[in-house]
């Protein structure tokens, strides 16, 4: 069954100012990253997108950031389904560690966060996988809004892509086009860019 997928990352957080990881814990949206997402809404209303289902990970960042989108474009916050599934990796003893000491663990070995409680990749990428299908053939064709993490989300573009076009970076409130192809199969079309910052607290060029 055909349908669209608008995959994004969530707004700034307090964790992303620290620059330190997230994974399954959380902390809430920046002043700006409010203002990120309620530009995103402003940014995909002038595209002229529409959505048929809006659905998001079960954390408060990303629940929050899809219900400032959807108050962006519809002046209400519209039904949506929080998915298990669409959360960020889970880093075991390094979540809410310096972004660095996390990234030059993952660049050893994408799994190097397995022996100290984390999750394998390949799980990750399954049940992102898994979550995003189930909501496309929910929506029975349509288009499909879903708020996710960065980590996650690169993670479910190799699984279906079989590259990293975006070059390993997904700035907040980034979104990630794919068309839905039926029986769990994504293709990847583009990146819209809603001028969110990196992680770093950077807007790129």
């Amino acid at each position: 069954m055909a349908g669209t997928l608008y995959l994004m990352r969530h707004g700034e957080t307090t964790f992303n100012l620290q620059q330190r990881s997230q994974g399954w814990c959380d902390s809430p949206l920046t002043e700006r990253g409010r203002e990120q997402a309620t530009r995103a809404a402003a940014r995909i209303r002038e595209l002229g997108i529409a959505f048929d289902r809006l659905c998001c990970s079960t954390q408060e960042r990303a629940v929050d950031t899809l219900e400032l989108v959807s108050l962006g474009l519809y002046g209400e916050v519209r039904s949506y389904d929080r998915l298990k599934g669409l959360k960020e990796s889970f880093y075991g003893i390094f979540e809410a560690c310096p972004i660095g000491m996390l990234e030059a663990t993952f660049e050893r070995d994408r799994d190097g966060f397995v022996p100290y409680g984390g999750e394998p990749y390949a799980d990750m990428q399954d049940r992102m996988q898994a979550a995003l299908a189930g909501e496309m053939e929910r929506a029975g064709g349509g288009s499909v809004l879903a708020v996710s993490h960065m980590r996650s989300s690169l993670a479910f573009l190799e699984r279906v892509h079989g590259s990293d076009p975006v070059g390993n970076l997904l700035t907040n409130c980034a979104l990630m086009r794919f068309d839905y192809e039926g029986d769990g199969r994504f293709r990847y079309r583009e990146t819209i860019q809603t001028g969110g910052t990196d992680v770093y607290g950077n807007v790129p060029a």
